[in-house]
């Protein structure tokens, strides 16, 4: 592939020919999933006719079987187990200090395909250790499918005609196969998904929140601290949503814990005009969720929901995450976690206000005016 960016159909052949691509018609564009990369959605688009909206790395892709802590393959949503960061991080080997170079991703997240047993279902038996030594086995089951249009219009109201859009939805179920039930002694999982999106100078991240409860730490609605405190050059905090830059440019992340989060998040790039929608869920408002931080202090099951990371360097992109409650499974339960992405040009600007209204429960003028796009 060339440093021009191919078209969509281009990257979706190309797919197709290295990772047994499946290209999926939804709306007026499409998307593809690639069962041999761990099942991740690895690119979309409105127009068929343009580049992808999914932050793909065919050089990862090439070595795919090579010995490496992370294969960043890309993709606008992968399937991960969390938690990332905590006393009882799946990512980090037992003992070892939270240092990047130490960083490294549970093989079986990370190397070798998803069995596709049907049309868009994969499935997957996993095994993976925490930093305090928990075995946790596990069966994978993930869905992908095309949502219809009359479910899209469900979130973002009736589509005006001339709109251009492609939708996605992924579900994910999580089975407790071993003989021990996962619980807060030796640390649960969550089921973690995260879509790569490409970054933009003028894109933000549109997360909004609750404004009926507050966090028991009497904290701030939006956490921002974890790669070092931001200002407003990167993120902005209204009465009612937070704005998070998604340039590509600096490395940095944000959360929003459970008494805060809504099952929605979006982003939208000026340039390209597309509006993107995560709807998530359920989430349990009296459940425990992970913490995604780096850190060992502080209680290991009050974390994010919600999370939105900006990736600078060589392969810049930006993400949307969303994260299950803590999965408290005994042996032989299940629990899911369903994610729909959608992606939006509409053919003005009241449109896209009228859309942002409906899906993320927002006025555009605030959230135009507090990202400086005018």
């Amino acid at each position: 592939m060339s440093e021009e960016r191919p078209s969509f159909l281009a990257e979706a052949g190309w797919l197709e020919e290295q990772a047994e691509g499946r290209l999926v018609l939804s709306g007026t564009g499409g998307f593809v999933y690639s069962p041999t990369l761990q099942g991740r959605v690895m690119t979309s688009t409105v127009d068929l006719s343009e580049p992808g909206l999914g932050f793909v790395n065919p050089e990862a892709i090439a070595v795919r079987d090579e010995p490496a802590a992370f294969h960043n393959h890309g993709g606008v949503e992968r399937f991960w187990i969390g938690p990332e960061g905590s006393k009882f991080s799946l990512y980090f080997e037992p003992g070892v200090p939270f240092e990047v170079e130490l960083w490294r991703v549970p093989k079986d997240l990370d190397v070798g395909p998803m069995d596709e047993v049907s049309s868009g279902v994969m499935q997957r038996d996993m095994v993976m250790r925490n930093r305090m030594g928990t075995e946790f086995q596990m069966a994978v089951e993930r869905r992908i499918d095309a949502p219809s249009q009359a479910e899209v219009e469900a979130v973002i109201g009736q589509l005006p005609p001339g709109t251009l859009w492609t939708a996605f939805r992924s579900t994910n179920l999580v089975t407790n196969t071993g003989e021990n039930s996962w619980g807060r002694e030796g640390g649960m999982p969550c089921i973690w998904l995260a879509g790569m999106f490409l970054p933009g100078e003028r894109a933000w991240s549109i997360l909004p929140f609750r404004t009926d409860r507050t966090d028991p730490d009497g904290g701030p609605p939006v956490r921002g601290e974890y790669f070092g405190e931001l200002d407003e050059k990167r993120l902005r905090i209204a009465d009612d949503f937070a704005i998070f830059r998604t340039d590509g440019k600096y490395r940095s992340k944000i959360g929003i814990l459970r008494n805060r989060a809504r099952n929605v998040m979006g982003a939208y790039d000026p340039k390209t005009k597309v509006l993107t929608v995560v709807q998530f869920g359920p989430i349990d408002e009296n459940a425990d969720y992970v913490d995604e931080r780096w850190v060992t202090e502080g209680d290991p099951f009050y974390g994010d929901v919600i999370n939105s990371y900006n990736h600078s360097g060589p392969e810049p992109f930006f993400e949307l995450e969303s994260s299950s409650p803590a999965l408290a499974l005994a042996p032989g339960e299940s629990h899911a976690h369903e994610s729909t992405t959608m992606q939006f040009r509409f053919a003005d600007e009241a449109q896209l206000a009228a859309a942002v209204r409906t899906a993320l429960g927002l006025d555009w003028a605030e959230v135009k005016k507090l990202a400086k796009w005018d």
